[in-house]
């Protein structure tokens, strides 16, 4: 005998949930009406153990038709993005202070190093006018 579900769906047409019929409620409309109140503002979906199996292998019901899920790309904001250009500038800047230090102590020249340094700050301020 194949289970009956009524499956609880959110706006993109994944499966938040699915209600047993039998176990969570004695017939349809019992799973409907719990359906209802615990997952208001959803979409509701009656099926069997092919559904099931849909949704258990991540596809997506969407008008009457399963779909591949794709996932949704969230583009970072604009501070996150300059948080990292501000921790990469910082990476760099730590690779230089060694290379400085080395030279320092073996009495070489270090304004090639200063220069660098001077350059990552400029660098750094171009890439964050640059960001949208």
């Amino acid at each position: 005998m194949e289970n009956q579900y009524v499956f609880i769906l959110n706006e993109k047409g994944e499966r938040i949930t699915s209600l047993l019929i039998g176990v969570h409620g004695e017939t349809e409309e019992e799973c409907l009406e719990l359906a209802k109140r615990d997952y208001p503002n959803h979409t509701y979906v009656t099926g069997g153990d092919e559904m099931q199996s849909q949704f258990v292998d991540y596809k997506c019901y969407i008008d009457g038709k399963f779909v591949d899920y794709v996932p949704e790309v969230i583009e970072p904001t604009k501070k996150e993005k300059i948080e990292a250009l501000k921790k990469e500038a910082e990476a760099e800047r730590e690779k230089l202070k060694e290379v400085f230090l080395t030279k320092q102590m073996k009495g070489l020249p270090t304004d090639d190093i200063k220069a660098q340094f001077k350059q990552i700050d400029i660098d750094l301020i171009k890439k964050i006018k640059e960001l949208k």
